[in-house]
């Protein structure tokens, strides 16, 4: 009996993950279009639209987008004195992530969602709840292939 529901759980985890993956590859295109997209060296950046005027999201990704290695990595929220320093930040970050989670085999890859605030939009002065329902909005659409960590500096 029990052999016979482990076998049947297998088999429905096969079929979840089989159409998962058939989804994200028709979602792909979905998501080139979404977003502004960054490759420096390994790590992919992300840049989705944010309503406010004078602040940017990347979302830096360590390797592959996929599900069953999904990155995962915090939120930071700063002034850089340019896009590129930003970037770099985002970049730097990220592949940091990920030898954590290697070193504690958490199954993750490296993200970090980085925001950068220019011209009169400060780290004190952003709409925090305009960012976080913007935030939540670019990673749904990654479909579950990157998560935020729990140590948001924002």
């Amino acid at each position: 009996m029990i052999s016979t529901l482990t076998t049947r759980l297998t088999a429905a985890r096969s079929a979840i993950q089989g159409l998962r993956r058939l989804s994200l590859a028709v979602h792909a295109n979905d998501i080139e279009e979404s977003f502004g997209i960054t490759q420096k060296g390994g790590v992919t950046i992300y840049e989705p639209e944010i309503r406010q005027k004078g602040v940017q999201l990347f979302i830096a990704n360590d390797g592959p987008l996929q599900l069953d290695r999904p990155g995962n990595g915090g939120m930071r929220l700063l002034g850089y004195p340019d896009q590129e320093a930003a970037m770099a930040d985002a970049v730097r970050l990220a592949e940091g992530m990920t030898r954590k989670h290697i070193c504690y085999n958490t199954g993750f890859s490296g993200a970090k969602l980085v925001v950068h605030c220019s011209d009169s939009v400060t780290p004190a002065t952003v709409d925090r709840d305009a960012l976080m329902e913007d935030c939540a909005n670019a990673l749904e659409a990654l479909q579950g292939q990157v998560w935020t960590g729990c140590d948001l500096n924002t």
